[in-house]
């Protein structure tokens, strides 16, 4: 995905701030098209969504993302049409369901814990702009049906999940900072909504967050601890 350094949006030349709503892409044109420039780019939302080449680009951008799923052995696919794109990685320390839109060229994760949360009524405030609640509103009924629980899109993409970790059992700084990012959104997720913890299986949000200043191959995990047992986990452990 497009990095975000405050630069001007390509469309209207003004400077995007933190607080506008934007839309990014990762690379995905050559020099040969005309939209090339692009590609690889962010742009304030409301710019794109009134841009005259946003269907022709947001579908060019959804099939390179077609494509590029059915390489990825990471992410199973649960469902691709012209319309649509669900796929998914179970991996305890990633747990997330991707959602891609052909209507638009954007995307949603969703943890595969809150994935239920989000049909009943999140997706709505997780939408970025209007023309992406037109979009997902309009793929509800088949989202629904067909995949009413994180189990069932996991089954359909054929990524059962596992005891341990793939990312984890590969080890390295991979492993390493995989753990951090699963960590963070562990304690935003108990704050927010509350987990069992695995050691006394309380559901709260009594959870302390410990957060490593520097991550290294050898040292020091973030974690997070229970306040009714003190048990030490992270998201391996949930």
């Amino acid at each position: 995905m497009a990095l975000f350094y405050g630069q001007p949006c390509p469309l209207c030349g003004v400077k995007m701030t933190n607080d506008d709503r934007r839309f990014a892409t990762s690379h995905f044109l050559g020099s040969d098209s005309d939209l090339w420039r692009f590609s690889d780019a962010v742009m304030h939302w409301d710019c794109y969504a009134a841009w005259e080449h946003r269907a022709r680009f947001g579908r060019m951008y959804f099939e390179a993302q077609r494509e590029w799923s059915d390489q990825n052995s990471f992410w199973g696919i649960a469902h691709s049409d012209a319309q649509l794109l669900v796929t998914a990685n179970p991996d305890k320390l990633l747990g997330e369901v991707d959602v891609m839109l052909a209507e638009t060229g954007s995307g949603f994760r969703i943890p595969l814990a809150d994935w239920e949360e989000w049909l009943g009524g999140e997706w709505f405030e997780a939408c970025r702009h209007e023309l992406e609640r037109e979009a997902i509103a309009a793929l509800l009924p088949l989202l629904r049906s067909k995949f009413p629980t994180a189990e069932a899109i996991v089954a359909a993409a054929g990524m059962e999940g596992e005891d341990e970790s793939p990312i984890a059992a590969a080890g390295g700084m991979v492993a390493r900072i995989s753990q951090e990012f699963a960590c963070q959104k562990l304690a935003e997720r108990a704050t927010s909504k509350g987990i069992g913890c695995p050691g006394c299986g309380k559901f709260s949000t009594d959870y302390d967050y410990y957060r490593v200043e520097q991550v290294s191959e050898s040292g020091p995990q973030s974690h997070l601890v229970c306040r009714n047992c003190r048990k030490e986990f992270g998201p391996a452990d949930v």
